[in-house]
């Protein structure tokens, strides 16, 4: 049993930010396949083999070619390029994760006071550099840059702004306000009861 005063760990916070990070790229994937926008882990992944040392990306590009030979996994060049794009989905929700996780962690520390704020300005923090790599590279993007530019500043400061709000209702302090009457919600969002 959880008292009130003790508070609970980080696990709460790991899962709202494993659940808005996957929605995040749900949507963003949704977006570049059914419209052509930008899908921001496919531009960052592309970013990163420009910026990184050549060492570097010539001992992951040997590594997977090894691999994939060792396990006869299929074609080099197919399996490399999935292999690539797995990678770049799965640095974006580890980011994800992280990014959440230390947000919960502070928004904790102040006992769920500013978490709107804090949700956004996380958002913005992460979400201007993200939209300034896809811009940069704009490798995904089948979309006049008009459209992409009004989605890559827009999508990802939002958000922040769902994870901010969704955290405090997982610390103790604040469960009175979500919790089940007689067959009612008595939060704000369901039934509209208060």
């Amino acid at each position: 049993m959880i008292r009130n005063g003790r508070g609970i760990g980080l696990g709460p916070g790991l899962f709202v930010a494993a659940m808005v990070t996957a929605s995040l790229i749900a949507i963003l994937f949704l977006g570049w396949r059914v419209i052509g926008l930008p899908f921001a882990p496919f531009d960052i992944f592309d970013w990163m083999t420009r910026v990184l040392p050549g060492r570097v990306i010539a001992l992951g590009i040997g590594t997977m070619v090894a691999a994939i030979r060792a396990l006869h996994l299929g074609p080099t060049a197919e399996m490399a390029k999935m292999a690539e794009q797995a990678m770049a989905i799965i640095g974006l929700f580890a980011t994800g994760l992280v990014v959440g996780t230390i947000l919960f962690g502070i928004i904790r520390a102040f006992r769920g006071r500013y978490a709107d704020g804090l949700g956004l300005a996380f958002g913005v923090a992460v979400g201007v550099p993200v939209a300034l790599i896809s811009l940069d590279v704009g490798q995904t993007a089948t979309t006049p840059p008009v459209a992409k530019r009004i989605v890559d500043y827009g999508d990802l400061p939002y958000v922040g702004t769902a994870a901010g709000p969704s955290i405090p209702a997982t610390h103790p302090d604040h469960w009175h306000r979500y919790s089940l009457g007689p067959g009612r919600w008595r939060g704000s969002c369901f039934c509209g009861a208060n």
